[in-house]
Order: structure tokens, then sequence, then C-alpha cells
């Protein structure tokens, strides 16, 4: 996996392994389901995060906060359509918690009301699933009480492998961008750390824009 995944010289930013979510609230959403385990989740260790963001940790030991990555990786002969709906509960966790970060941040009247509306609005949490032959990204919000995946890329990781790379990587990208954008609307002050190598793949630039966000797949 690490192979297609970008690697971060980062240690705010850190990844889990088929580790379970655990700290997240029975509502709807998950009512008769057992805890998430995203085969890869990706976010800000809790313990860089000042005090008063403690409670957003997604472990029982607050291992991982601010998470907006998750992927799912199926054999070639697995299913990816299992993959997909992991994905889209992965996806509806992530959203959930980034949904009661802001919440309450906007309860608490500390951050301007303005600023916690748009970062609500926008679909800002990503999934991946791949089996190795071909990868697909999914976005996912929630409005008006209802949540929302969407496929925004899909690409052929036989024909196309650089570009199928780089979507995965450039997802990660702006995902973890969202995890700091997030912790440092909530008051955490951190400063994202620059990669120290460059990428080995080149690809065509395109972006790809959906319901206010935009980044580069390829």
């Amino acid at each position: 996996h690490s192979r297609i995944m970008r690697e971060y010289n980062d240690p705010q930013y850190i990844r889990a392994y088929v580790r379970a979510i655990t700290e997240i609230p029975s509502q709807d959403f998950n009512d008769g389901l057992s805890n998430p385990f995203p085969n890869v989740l990706e976010g800000l260790d809790t313990e860089d995060l000042p005090s008063h963001l403690h409670d957003n940790g997604l472990h029982k030991k607050k291992w991982l906060s601010f998470c907006h990555f998750a992927a799912e990786f199926k054999r070639a002969d697995g299913n990816l359509h299992d993959a997909t709906v992991q994905a889209a509960y992965d996806g509806a966790v992530l959203v959930n918690a980034r949904d009661r970060a802001l919440a309450e941040a906007r309860q608490d009247g500390t951050i301007a009301a303005a600023a916690i509306d748009k970062a609500a609005k926008e679909a800002a949490v990503f999934t991946c699933v791949t089996d190795g032959k071909v990868v697909k990204v999914f976005t996912h919000h929630s409005e008006g009480g209802k949540y929302y995946q969407n496929l925004v890329a899909c690409e052929s990781l036989l024909d196309y492998p650089n570009r199928g790379c780089e979507l995965i990587r450039n997802t990660q990208d702006y995902a973890r961008s969202k995890s700091y954008e997030l912790a440092n609307l909530l008051g955490a002050d951190l400063e994202e750390k620059e990669e120290e190598e460059e990428a080995p793949l080149k690809a065509k630039k395109a972006v790809v824009e959906a319901k206010g966000w935009s980044f580069w797949p390829w």
C-alpha cells in the first residue's frame, strides 16, 4: 500500500492501519453497526493538539483527530463494491466527527460563525477504494440532515499507473490540508510540515470541482 500512497515526513500527521474508530456517538447512521475498521486512516496526532481539542480523538487512547482521509483495499479478486460500502461508512463517521467539532465550536461562540458555517458546507472528507487494478475516490458530506457519498474520480492502475497513484496521493494531500485547516480554525495553531522529498511521479494536471472544493486529482 505504501508504494502507491504518499508518505509524509510529518510527526503531527500520522496513519493508522486497520484500527477501529471507537469514539463515535450512537446515532441513526450507525445504529446497530459495529465500529468501522478502515484499512488506512490518516489524521492529526491528538497529542499535538491543545487540550480543549482532545475530545475530538477517534480512538480510546485519543490517537487520531480531525481525519479527512480513509482508504479501503481489496485483493485483485476481491469485491470493490464491498470496499465502496465500507468507505461509505468510514466517510459517514468522519463527516459526523467533523460536523460535531464545528457545531460545538459554533455553540461556544469563540470562533466567527461565518467561518464555521463556510467550513460546514464543504465536502472535505475523502475516501479511496482500490483492488490494485482500479482506484476510485469519493467525497463525503452532509447537508440538510442527509449524508452524501459522491464519486469524483476513477483511474486505472493497470493502464495508467502513474495517474492512478497521483490520484491517491493528491487526494491524500488535499485531505491533509483540510485536517490542518479544521484544527487551526478551532484554535490549534499548527504549522503544516513540508515534505522533504518530491514525489517521483509526474502526471497531467487537471482540476476537479464539486461543492466548493477543488484539487489536482492526477
